[in-house]
């Protein structure tokens, strides 16, 4: 039927949408952590974090947005995420040539 197509459509467009502001997180947290890979990384995933979550606070001021914990909660997991594969790959990269 029409209505069930279109909330098919819905909910595979609020899934791209989820999907796309979790890797856009991802990325946020890969370009921070290398661009500021020499301070302190604490404070850097803190900046991070505050970031991702006040995004979502930021949508109470949005005509037509609402704040939502879940949505928070990809946010965080985005830059935890990115922060953490950078991470990874400072610690295993190999090392520069003399």
């Amino acid at each position: 039927s029409a209505t069930a197509k279109a909330a098919e459509l819905r909910f595979s467009w609020h899934n791209l949408d989820k999907l796309g502001h979790f890797f856009m997180h991802v990325l946020l947290g890969l370009v921070a952590v290398w661009a500021f890979r020499r301070q302190s990384r604490a404070m850097v995933l803190l900046c991070l974090v505050c970031f991702a979550g006040v995004t979502e606070i930021w949508q109470n001021f949005a005509v037509d947005r609402d704040p939502l914990l879940s949505d928070a909660a990809i946010n965080i997991g985005g830059v935890l995420a990115g922060a953490a594969l950078m991470l990874v790959w400072l610690r295993f990269r190999a090392p520069k040539p003399i």
